[in-house]
C-alpha cells in the first residue's frame, strides 16, 4: 500500500525548530535532531515540535477546544470568516499541486480550502493540539486526511526545512504575539521557495479608533494579548527581510457599507462585498488600508 503523500512530505520535511537540521532520526516513536539530539515526541498522528522554552504545552485541550472554536470565536459561513480567507487566497494566487503552510492554523479550516482549490500538500502547525486534532478529524471526513498534516510548533520556531513550500499563509496570529513578530516573518521567508508567496494578515487600527492607548500599545482581553497594527507598524515587522514583492492592503471593510451588508443574506452580501474589495484593492490600496479592519499584506520571495 503507498504511503500517504503527507507521511512522505513530513518525513523528507521536518526539522529541528532550534538548529534547523534536517531529516531527522525516527527512535523509539520520537523524532531526535542528527545535530542537536533534542528530542520531539509524536502522539494521535501529530507531531510535537516545540523549542526548549515552551515544553511545557501540554495536551490538555482536547477536541472540545477546537469544536468551540468554530462553533463560537470564528464560526464558519460567516461573512467575516469568508471573506478574509477568500481575499488571502487570491493574493496567493494557487495554481494547482502547491506545497502550502499554514501558521497558527487553529482547527485547519485554512488548509482544507487550499486543498478544496487544488493544493497539493497542506501542513499546519499551531500551539493547541486540540485544534490541531480538530481540524484532523474534519479532514478526515472530507477525504483529505493523506494530504493535511498538523504539527504543534511555535510560529517563531517553524520546524521545517529552509525552502519547503510554495506557499504560506498566516491569517489573525501576528496580533497575538506579544514580542518578536518579526520572527514568524523571518522564519516564513526562510522555509518559502524562491518565487514563493505569503500572505500574512493583523488586526488593523481601524478596529479600535476609539481608544489610542489600546491601538498603539498593544493590551490584554482575558489573558489574552491584542494587538492593532498601524500600517508603519506592521511594515515594520519585515522591512529588513528581502522580499522580492511586498505589497500592502486592507481588507474587510467596517464603515457603512460593511454595517448594512451585514444586515444582508450571506450570499448576497458576500459577493457584494468582495466586489468592492476588488475594486478598491486594485485601483487604490492606500483606500483599503484606510477603510479595512485587517492589514494584509502579499510577500514573494
Amino acid at each position: 500500500m503507498a504511503e500517504p503523500a503527507i507521511t512522505s512530505f513530513l518525513r523528507e520535511n521536518l526539522a529541528c525548530p532550534v538548529c534547523k537540521a534536517a531529516p531527522l532520526i525516527t527512535g523509539e516513536g520520537d523524532l531526535i535532531c542528527p545535530t542537536c539530539a533534542r528530542h520531539f515526541p509524536g502522539k494521535d498522528g501529530i507531531w510535537y515540535m516545540l523549542p526548549d522554552y515552551s515544553k511545557e504545552v501540554r495536551d490538555n485541550s482536547g477536541e472540545s477546544i477546537g469544536e468551540h472554536y468554530d462553533n463560537r470565536s470564528m464560526v464558519p459561513g460567516t461573512l467575516r470568516e469568508i471573506m478574509e480567507r477568500v481575499t488571502a487566497f487570491e493574493l496567493l494566487n494557487l495554481k494547482g499541486g502547491e506545497h502550502l503552510l499554514d501558521v497558527g492554523a487553529g482547527t485547519l479550516r485554512n488548509g482544507l480550502y487550499a486543498l478544496e482549490k487544488g493544493a497539493g500538500i497542506v501542513c499546519g502547525i499551531d500551539l493547541i493540539p486540540g485544534m490541531l486534532k480538530y481540524g484532523i478529524a474534519k479532514a478526515g471526513k472530507r477525504g483529505f486526511a493523506d494530504k493535511i498534516g498538523s504539527v504543534v510548533a511555535d510560529a517563531c520556531f517553524i520546524p521545517f526545512r529552509d525552502e519547503a513550500f510554495d506557499s504560506v499563509i498566516s491569517l489573525e496570529l501576528v496580533e497575538h504575539i506579544p514580542v518578536g513578530a518579526d520572527m514568524i516573518f523571518k522564519e516564513i521567508f526562510r522555509v518559502l521557495k524562491p518565487g514563493g508567496r505569503a500572505a500574512v494578515n493583523v488586526w488593523s487600527v481601524v478596529t479600535h479608533l476609539a481608544d489610542r492607548r489600546k491601538k498603539n500599545k498593544g493590551y490584554y482581553i482575558n489573558d489574552t494579548f491584542y494587538k492593532f497594527y498601524s500600517p508603519g507598524e506592521f511594515l515594520d515587522l519585515f522591512a529588513d527581510i528581502d522580499f522580492t514583492r511586498k505589497e500592502l492592503y486592507g481588507h474587510y471593510f467596517i464603515p457603512v457599507i460593511g454595517h448594512l451588508l451585514g444586515k444582508m443574506k450571506i450570499p448576497r452580501s458576500l459577493g457584494v462585498s468582495l466586489a468592492i474589495e476588488r475594486i478598491v484593492r486594485r485601483c487604490s490600496p492606500r483606500l483599503s488600508i484606510l477603510l479595512g479592519r485587517f492589514l494584509i499584506v502579499k510577500l514573494e520571495k
